[in-house]
């Protein structure tokens, strides 16, 4: 999604506090809104894939999410999204109909 950048983990928490792209480390706070939105939905299908792997199928909820993606990356997110959905269930809630129509 971000090419090569990478997430930094609060220790305490197992939360992202950071991503680094190009040799530069970010704080979580300091990203665009449509970075920390991705960031969260591909943490969820993290965490969806992990449950998944111990036997335990959760569904993945998304309500109003990629409102603040651009053309570029909401395709890329949607690809990622389609990928998960082969075998896990995504419930997806937008009030961007024709954003989200092809997703399927």
């Amino acid at each position: 999604m971000h090419g090569d950048a990478a997430l930094s983990f609060d220790s305490e928490n197992l939360l992202p506090s950071g991503l680094r792209r190009d040799q530069t480390e970010e704080a979580l706070h300091d990203l665009s809104g449509g970075t920390k939105e991705q960031i969260a939905i591909l943490t969820r299908l993290a965490f969806a894939g992990l449950f998944k792997r111990q036997g335990q199928h959760i569904p993945i909820i998304l309500d109003d999410a990629l409102v603040y993606s651009d053309d570029t990356r909401i395709v890329r997110m949607f690809t990622a999204l389609t990928r998960v959905a082969q075998d896990q269930q995504i419930l997806v809630f937008s009030c961007r109909q024709l954003a989200f129509q092809d997703l399927g």
